[in-house]
């Protein structure tokens, strides 16, 4: 049996316990396998896993526009650092909408994959863009009347 002490390592604001890290923060109960309490600067890119091959019940997202009329944008405070302007979504309104892009933490905490949402506008562009088109066909054939 390995001891908690044999299980945890701390490097100057790093934590690391059972293969999981926290920077600024405290991992024993977390249930991430990086937890940073701060900013992250990341000088490349960032890549979630996203191939075809592993995911099955494949469906296209519905009534994506509304679904992004019923978010609000918003700036705000946070209010264990309220010297610093943010912006973004409530996860509470976003959880309500588009339940897959939020994640409750064993606390009850909400978070926002703001990712996750880029599925959901791209839908939405692609029904706007078809309202458009049928707009302007609708146009043509009132201005073809007309002439």
């Amino acid at each position: 049996m390995q001891l908690l002490s044999d299980r945890k390592r701390h490097y100057a604001n790093t934590e690391v316990f059972d293969g999981k890290v926290g920077i600024g923060t405290h991992v024993i109960e977390s249930e991430y396998q990086l937890q940073v309490n701060g900013n992250v600067f990341v000088s490349e890119e960032v890549y979630a896993l996203s191939d075809a091959r592993f995911k099955e019940n494949i469906e296209p997202i519905t009534d994506a526009l509304q679904k992004v009329l019923s978010m609000t944008g918003v700036a705000y405070t946070l209010k264990y650092h309220p010297s610093r302007r943010h912006i973004g979504l409530l996860a509470q309104e976003v959880q309500n909408v588009v339940p897959e892009a939020v994640l409750t933490a064993e606390d009850g905490t909400l978070a926002v994959s703001y990712p996750n949402l880029v599925a959901v506008l791209i839908q939405a562009t692609k029904q706007m863009h078809a309202d458009i088109q049928a707009l302007k066909e609708e146009v043509g054939a009132l201005k073809a009347r007309l002439e």
